[in-house]
């Protein structure tokens, strides 16, 4: 077939619009899917859109981080909040666990049932292990009343922590912290901050542009605090000592 004549068979902009919106006449149908030609648009036509609608879909799906931690327990409740409906009917989503599950070889029931702990290195998150040092005087400038600081380090990594009272309470306080990169603020407005004592969260939250958070309401006892970032990497500082 000529140029000129494939030019006169081809799909015209009207016929599109009328196919792909369902308005476009049976008869009309008929003639249209009966030319081989206009046939193979047509199939080209359904093609392109599909793959614009689940690019669509996409969009507005989690991300494979999310994903991941949303299946090992390790999301924060205000983003399984945000996550869960979505997830649980999002077929794009479900099968993106299942190629996680594919390439990390990660078993999600096992890692429930283990340490949380064990949950992140299954999942493949690098854990930096921050260690205490000392500075001459406290980084992090609050308005209460510290009863207890410390300064960590891991990398290019620098954690401040302060115990700090809460006015009117006596049996209660809160952890204030700060986290900066080759001392610059991280912004953690997009970070999970779980403390855990004994293999369970007992306070959550999230920080800001300059690096602050602040975990309320904490009895006395030893903890391990979990800065989960979003570039697969987790800051662990073990045995903080809460009196």
């Amino acid at each position: 077939m000529s140029s000129d004549e494939k030019d006169k068979n081809a799909l015209t902009e009207k016929e599109m619009s009328a196919f792909m919106s369902g308005s476009l006449a049976a008869d009309e149908q008929d003639a249209l899917l009966n030319d081989e030609h206009k046939r193979a648009e047509v199939a080209d036509l359904i093609l392109m859109d599909a793959l614009l609608q689940e690019t669509a879909v996409r969009f507005n799906c989690a991300s494979p981080d999310i994903l991941l931690n949303f299946e090992t327990g390790m999301l924060s409740t205000e983003d399984t909040k945000t996550w869960v409906s979505h997830i649980e009917n999002c077929t794009h989503c479900q099968q993106e666990i299942k190629q996680l599950q594919q390439i990390e070889d990660i078993s999600f029931t096992q890692s429930k049932t283990g340490s949380w702990l064990d949950t992140l290195q299954v999942a493949g998150r690098e854990l930096l292990w921050a260690l205490e040092i000392s500075i001459s005087q406290p980084q992090l400038v609050l308005r209460g009343e510290i009863t207890k600081s410390w300064s960590y380090a891991v990398g290019p990594y620098q954690i401040v922590l302060a115990v700090e009272a809460i006015p009117g309470e006596d049996e209660y306080v809160q952890l204030e912290g700060q986290l900066l990169q080759e001392e610059m603020p991280v912004d953690l407005t997009a970070v999970s901050i779980n403390l855990y004592s004994k293999n369970e969260i007992v306070a959550e939250g999230k920080g800001d542009p300059f690096g602050m958070f602040s975990l309320n309401m904490l009895k006395p006892g030893q903890f391990t605090l979990h800065i989960q970032l979003p570039n697969n990497k987790s800051l662990i500082i073990e045995t903080i000592h809460i009196k």
